[in-house]
């Protein structure tokens, strides 16, 4: 009957153990849900016996909002930064009922005229007006845009990067649409390639169009044909003793993939595969010179190898979509449009097709110079003064 009661109290003490004994706070900061054994004293309370009142104080939450983003009127949680507006970041502010905080209108930068921005901007240089040509030029805000009639496009403040180019240009000139490679060809798989080795061998994989067609002749050269929409990109390889770092050892994406320029490459030579981008041929269109870093493709384990595939691994890989092509792609970077000059195709009335030929008068372009057959036809009794221009009575301007 003892024993029994004995381990009854145990377990009733245990249920009724109190919580640790808490020391006062030095700095007199009582907090929540404490208990503060033997402190009821006057050092502590101010008070030997009688009332005491505890006042309860408090401390701002402080938050610091990165760029692009602002504590707004009211709020207890940062937010995006609004449209009209640009918002550098702050360090240690806190709620406020009264005003945003973190965030400057757009409408106070440089003239007052640079009154937009979108969201989450985080610099005074993302707002922007309207491109106008009115202000192109040395005495305007943006770059000369030769021959541009109207423009399209934001003009930033600052150092800002403007997007203005043309919507239109002037008579004779023609919109020749910007440049953007990882756009216009996306992850769609090419239709063939051909390359030329080290060796001066061409090969072709794909499809059947011969080496005029990818306008690839020196060694180490490729080419790469999309399809009749996306055209097709031409590029060189190069081997190198200089080794990188690449997708198969140990580039986790596109931008960890090793880029050099020619001369950090040094002289031709080794066992490192590079590839760069030297052009790219629109759908119907002719050949536009690019150009772009090396990029690390493989190593080949030896120079006699990286001679045989270089080209081969570069334009292999620019046909498999994935990191390697859109780091190819992406290390071009973008054009904006521009005015171009119009054809003007000539018909020559008493010149023979190779007289015409001999001094390539066929065509020029506008504004551009005019050469006249290496000699005219013989007429019997008569002797030749000169051509003179038939003007078409309908004049089309061509400006668009």
């Amino acid at each position: 009957m003892n024993k029994k009661i004995f381990l009854t109290s145990i377990i009733a003490l245990g249920f009724a153990c109190p919580a640790m004994a808490e020391s006062f706070p030095s700095d007199g900061s009582m907090l929540e849900n404490k208990t503060y054994d033997g402190a009821a004293t006057y050092d502590n309370t101010g008070v030997y016996d009688g009332d005491v009142t505890a006042q309860a104080y408090y401390d701002w939450d402080l938050l610091s909002p990165t760029a692009g983003q602002y504590l707004p009127q009211g709020a207890t949680a940062v937010a995006t930064c609004t449209t009209g507006s640009f918002c550098p970041g702050a360090t240690d502010i806190h709620y406020d009922n009264t005003q945003d905080q973190g965030i400057t209108s757009c409408s106070t930068v440089g003239d007052n005229s640079f009154t937009s921005s979108d969201v989450g901007a985080s610099a005074n240089t993302d707002c922007y007006k309207a491109c106008n040509i009115a202000n192109m030029g040395a005495n305007g805000s943006i770059a000369n845009i030769a021959h541009a009639a109207t423009l399209t496009g934001n003009d930033y403040y600052g150092s800002g990067a403007d997007t203005c180019e043309p919507a239109t240009c002037v008579a004779g000139w023609h919109v020749k649409p910007g440049l953007n490679l990882s756009t216009t060809i996306g992850n769609r798989v090419g239709e063939s390639y051909g390359y030329v080795d080290n060796a001066g061998t061409f090969t072709e994989s794909g499809g059947s169009h011969g080496q005029s067609f990818y306008g690839i002749s020196g060694n180490n050269t490729w080419a790469t044909y999309y399809d009749s929409t996306s055209g097709m990109v031409t590029g060189a390889g190069r081997c190198s003793n200089v080794s990188g770092t690449g997708l198969w050892n140990g580039a986790s994406s596109a931008s960890d993939i090793t880029t050099h320029t020619t001369a950090e490459l040094g002289a031709e030579g080794g066992q490192y595969c590079y590839c760069n981008v030297t052009g790219y041929t629109p759908a119907g269109g002719t050949l536009q010179s690019l150009s772009s870093p090396w990029l690390f493709s493989n190593d080949a384990y030896n120079a006699a190898m990286c001679t045989s595939n270089c080209a081969y691994n570069c334009a292999f890989g620019m046909r498999e979509g994935g990191q390697f092509r859109a780091a190819m792609l992406g290390s071009v970077g973008t054009s904006l449009a521009s005015c171009e000059a119009n054809t003007i195709n000539i018909t020559w009335k008493g010149a023979t097709q190779a007289a015409i030929d001999a001094n390539n008068a066929g065509s020029t372009v506008y504004e551009g110079d005019i050469r006249t057959p290496s000699e005219a036809e013989s007429v019997t009794g008569k002797h030749f003064v000169g051509w003179k221009f038939l003007k078409p009575s309908n004049n089309n301007n061509g400006n668009n």
